[in-house]
């Protein structure tokens, strides 16, 4: 099983849910939330899909700078993606990563016209990824940094 790294876990729950309205509910949904679902279960789905998006990404280990790709996640009350994860050409399924967002996209968007929430309406830049080693371990992995736009299928 791929994993994320963990200081790349933290970072992107704290982005996605630091304008959440509050869920205590840690159930997964077996599928999309209804037309009449509340907050907490809307909340639930988006956190479920968050997790298969991380999964998909796992390590992102990459051996060259042309295996290194960014793909904006989440969806801010303005719009826009509310964060951007790197991600590996050489580890993950492009088209399983893009359907991932996609569904989490419309899932945020969801959440913020039933809730009313408001976002800072800030444009959050892409900010490339690059291929360079883990500080831990040294191991090559995309990260995050100066690389330059790079997205999956105009998502951005």
């Amino acid at each position: 099983m791929k994993r994320a790294p963990f200081g790349m876990l933290c970072v992107l729950a704290a982005a996605l849910w630091a304008c959440a309205a509050g869920s205590s509910s840690t159930q997964p949904l077996p599928g999309a939330p209804s037309a009449s679902a509340g907050p907490s279960s809307a909340s639930t789905h988006t956190a479920v899909l968050l997790q298969e998006i991380e999964r998909e990404i796992g390590d992102a280990a990459c051996d060259t700078q042309a295996q290194c790709h960014t793909i904006g996640v989440g969806a801010k009350a303005c719009g826009g993606p509310e964060v951007y994860l790197a991600w590996s050409g050489r580890v993950t399924n492009a088209a399983r990563l893009t359907e991932l967002v996609s569904k989490h996209r419309d899932a945020r968007r969801l959440e913020n016209e039933r809730s009313g929430r408001l976002s800072d309406c800030r444009v959050t830049p892409d900010p490339g990824a690059v291929c360079r080693g883990r500080a831990q371990d040294g191991k090559r992995v995309c990260q995050l940094g100066q690389g330059g736009r790079s997205a999956v299928g105009g998502e951005q």
